[in-house]
């Protein structure tokens, strides 16, 4: 669907198609999207009036965003309707020669006097009311037309019809070792594996696995999960791709990666074209959605400094909906994600709040001391010096198998630190913020790395899973480790932590499932 600036007249009948999809089961099966020929209004939410007149009738808009017409949706997309005359004289200017069969007026598939729906911007609220009228006559005959042009007896219908039967998507794997999945290396086994590479396969994997009535997994890097058993259900692992800036004003820009994407490269790509902010959280494993999930940080950032919002899509539902950076609970190593909306929500793609002005953060003092002997530090700088910091401490994923960091760094009361200084006065500490960002006085952070390491647990091993020598945090695969080996020693450690210092270790990987058996 597409008009000028998309937000009016596409995103109504992007919302109300929408639903008509999914009144008649077909959601997975037919994809709809909007976007403007225009850049006046990226990244903006439908314009008021649209909202509020689809509202009354049922249609939700909010988690749509207006964006421009890019090169790859003449590619993916069957039918691009244009809503008026001008917008698709437009889109024959954009889309290739081979292409141009796909481009028509919307209003062609109505039985009225109607050519182009007119644009409702510059008029009252009567107009937002004939814009809603003269889309859902659309709508309703454009899905009449889908279903006997292209879903009687197609790909699509069979499935439809044929997945109670047994049909298995094509691009749905069975019995998948899922090694090359997860940075651990360890192969477990799924029942069913997909890789989706959108938002239609998302859709189809969804409801496949509802009409099977299979639990979910839902991986992105797998660099945080420790799978310590085969998965019953179905494997989804987010492959979505894309990185676009929606605004940029003065300083302050808006950039927006797909949640698939790697999230060091993002980082790379980032510095590359001089969006700032993101350089101290280099070379993390893992993908762009799992950060929110996670709360991802390092050497004095953590990402929710810099998420504007994340787009998420409902387990359930199949809604889509945007989350600001409030609503999604920011904690240490910690969101709502991994809270109340666990296993309720997939991230779509995140957004972040970056500037062109570089603004080098070395609060992290090992940071600091590297780049000690540079003057004025350029962002640049501080990637380097980080990459460098990690990859003197933390061993590659591909070399040894390893999930990072796999405690979280213990927040104690600060009664129980000031006692336990009385014993080991070295024992280093951090200090703690709200999610207001004001500083707590009755706690501290400690390392977890030191109480393992005075523990005396560096180095050590269980089978083939051992404590990395170079980092007590980070536990690896030798080769051919099992998950079981695995969460002996974890556990292990975390007993012998708890007996000496009385404090308890919390694992930051995801243990799947999550009490894994002896």
């Amino acid at each position: 669907m597409v008009c000028l600036g998309n937000i009016c007249r596409s995103p109504t009948a992007h919302g109300v198609f929408q639903q008509r999809i999914e009144n008649a089961g077909l959601t997975g099966v037919i994809e709809v999207d909007s976007a403007g020929t225009g850049d006046f209004h990226l990244g903006e939410k439908p314009d008021v009036r649209s909202r509020q007149a689809a509202q009354q009738r049922g249609y939700n808009l909010n988690g749509l965003r207006a964006r421009q017409v890019r090169n790859d949706d003449f590619e993916r997309f069957d039918y691009i309707l244009a809503m008026d005359e001008n917008n698709l004289r437009d889109l024959q200017a954009l889309c290739p020669a081979a292409l141009q069969h796909k481009l028509r007026l919307f209003m062609e598939f109505a039985d009225n006097n109607y050519l182009s729906v007119p644009d409702p911007y510059y008029g009252d609220g009567e107009g937002f009311q004939l814009v809603l009228n003269l889309v859902e006559e659309a709508a309703d005959a454009l899905l009449d037309h889908i279903r006997k042009q292209d879903l009687q007896g197609g790909a699509a219908e069979g499935f439809m019809t044929g997945v109670t039967a047994g049909f298995v998507p094509p691009f749905i794997q069975e019995n998948v070792d899922l090694g090359s999945r997860n940075t651990f290396g360890l192969h477990t086994r799924a029942r069913y594996f997909c890789a989706v590479r959108n938002l239609q396969e998302l859709r189809v994997a969804l409801q496949f696995r509802r009409v099977r009535q299979l639990p979910l997994l839902v991986l992105g890097g797998g660099s945080n999960v420790l799978l310590c058993a085969d998965y019953p259900g179905v494997v989804v692992q987010i492959a979505l791709q894309g990185i676009e800036v929606l605004t940029e004003h003065d300083d302050e820009l808006h950039v927006r990666a797909a949640s698939g994407e790697s999230w060091h490269g993002f980082v790379q790509y980032c510095l590359r074209n001089g969006y700032h902010g993101l350089e101290n959280l280099a070379l993390i494993p893992g993908s762009v959605g799992a950060a929110p999930i996670q709360n991802i940080g390092a050497y004095g950032v953590e990402v929710r400094d810099l998420i504007s919002e994340v787009t998420v899509l409902d387990v359930g539902s199949g809604e889509i909906d945007t989350l600001t950076a409030a609503q999604c609970e920011f904690d240490y190593r910690d969101s709502v994600f991994k809270g109340r909306l666990r296993g309720r929500k997939i991230v779509l793609d995140v957004t972040f709040r970056l500037h062109r002005q570089p603004r080098v953060n070395l609060s992290y003092a090992a940071l600091a001391q590297a780049l000690s002997d540079v003057s004025n530090p350029h962002p640049g700088d501080v990637f380097a010096a980080v990459c460098a910091i990690r990859a003197s401490k933390l061993p590659d994923p591909a070399v040894l198998g390893n999930a990072g960091s796999f405690f979280k760094n213990p927040v104690i009361e600060r009664a129980q630190y000031e006692k336990l200084l009385q014993t080991y006065a070295g024992l280093p500490s951090y200090p703690v913020y709200d999610r207001a960002g004001q500083l707590s006085m009755s706690v501290v952070k400690v390392p977890a790395a030191w109480l393992i390491e005075q523990a005396g647990w560096k180095g050590k091993s269980c089978g083939r899973a051992a404590v990395y020598q170079h980092q007590p945090l980070v536990l690896v695969n030798l080769g051919g480790a099992t998950a079981q080996e695995l969460v002996s020693l974890a556990r292990q450690i975390m007993a012998s932590v708890e007996r000496l210092f009385d404090i308890r270790l919390e694992p930051e990987v995801q243990w799947i499932p999550a009490e894994p058996l002896d």
